[in-house]
């Protein structure tokens, strides 16, 4: 496997491992040992998608589906996938699903998220869900 690929794969399993909290590029890249600059460029060669485009992504997919399979409160959800605010999540989820997380829940529960990857991001050739 190259060395690029498994970059790139040790990356996105730190950031699902630490969806929870916030995120920071320079904290990502420092694990790296890479420049800033070749972390981003390798991760948009690879994934079809930048890193911060990656992590809002998969923070909110996670968000979409813990709130379509669980009962916990959207307050709860927010804090667990990290987002800064409330109202931070609201605006994101709505803009994607143009319903607000809580009409969300109780029109569609049990239906796909729209418009978000089936399977988790992964580089090419490795399986995974469409880029965008």
């Amino acid at each position: 496997m190259r060395m690029s690929v498994q970059v790139i794969q040790y990356i996105m399993g730190w950031i699902d491992d630490n969806l929870h909290q916030p995120l920071h590029i320079e904290d990502i890249v420092r694990r790296t040992g890479y420049s800033r600059r070749h972390v981003q460029r390798l991760f948009l060669q690879q994934t079809g998608v930048s890193l911060g485009r990656y992590i809002r992504e998969r923070r909110l997919l996670l968000a979409t589906c813990e709130l379509r399979d669980s009962a916990l409160p959207v307050g709860d959800i927010v804090h667990k996938y990290g987002y800064n605010s409330l109202q931070s999540f609201y605006r994101t989820f709505t803009r994607r699903h143009q319903l607000p997380p809580c009409v969300w829940r109780r029109t569609l529960a049990g239906a796909e998220p729209a418009g978000l990857p089936a399977a988790p991001l992964s580089p090419p050739g490795k399986g995974g869900g469409e880029r965008r």
